[in-house]
């Protein structure tokens, strides 16, 4: 089974961090963020993936 990964980034959609995701995993979910802390906990909880 192959399993999307998630993405976390601090930022709204089209900000830069937004699309580095995108450039650098292009299948990827990415979910905006709207602190650091909030990136940072959804990597902890989620054992996923963020771009700062």
């Amino acid at each position: 089974m192959n399993k999307k990964i998630k993405i976390a980034f601090q930022g709204e959609k089209g900000a830069y961090s937004h699309l580095a995701c995108l450039e650098v995993f292009p299948k990827a979910e990415v979910i905006g963020c709207s602190t650091f802390e909030e990136a940072f906990q959804f990597g902890r909880d989620n054992q996923e993936y963020k771009i700062i």
